[in-house]
């Protein structure tokens, strides 16, 4: 009886072991290289002339637009993205502002797996707006405008200088939502 046990485990082992193929190759997955995000430190930003003021990150590097001295680029140049602010004074055109800037988020709907609208209000300070979160494999994956709803009217929208591709830059698109949510957060007119 033992012998027949021992012929049955010494035939099981033995065909474990030659049913398997040590020599198979398996594909391993694309990977992706480690981005290092730069520290949440804050500086006020400002600028003479300019009716608001807000924090920024200590990483960004600010260049003006020629248009508008109050336009500017918030350069992160160690996450090769950029947040671009427009301003504009309100004259009656209220109306014409929310719609261009709700049109320009929704103009990424086309390749978007969805846009969420998240409401932002802060009677103290008198700032009102919505942040669009944008889902999926976009140019911009966030924007946002703010407005005091009679004389400023601010615009702001991320871009990552790569191909959209939401497994390898997600890391910095909720990094740049994070630093609009706190410019957001830390506005205020002048």
């Amino acid at each position: 009886m033992v012998s027949k046990f021992v012929k049955y485990i010494s035939f099981v082992l033995l065909s474990g072991l030659c049913s398997c193929h040590w020599d198979d190759n398996m594909p391993k997955p694309i990977g992706y290289f480690k981005i290092s995000l730069p520290e949440k430190t804050y500086v006020q930003f400002d600028k003479q002339g300019c009716p608001y003021t807000f924090e920024i990150n200590k990483a960004v590097n600010i260049s003006d637009k020629n248009r508008n001295p109050c336009w500017h680029d918030l350069n992160y140049t160690v996450l090769h993205s950029v947040i671009q602010l427009t301003y504009r004074p309100i004259h009656n055109n209220l109306d014409t502002l929310l719609k261009d800037a709700r049109e320009f988020a929704y103009k990424h709907g086309v390749k978007a797996d969805g846009i969420a609208e998240k409401i932002y209000i802060d009677p103290d300070r008198k700032v009102y707006g919505i942040l669009y979160e944008i889902y999926g494999n976009t140019a911009t994956n966030y924007q946002f405008f703010a407005t005091d709803s009679l004389r400023h009217f601010i615009r702001g929208t991320a871009y990552v200088h790569s191909q959209p591709n939401l497994d390898s830059t997600a890391p910095v698109t909720h990094f740049l939502g994070d630093e609009i949510r706190h410019l957001m957060e830390t506005l205020q007119w002048k």
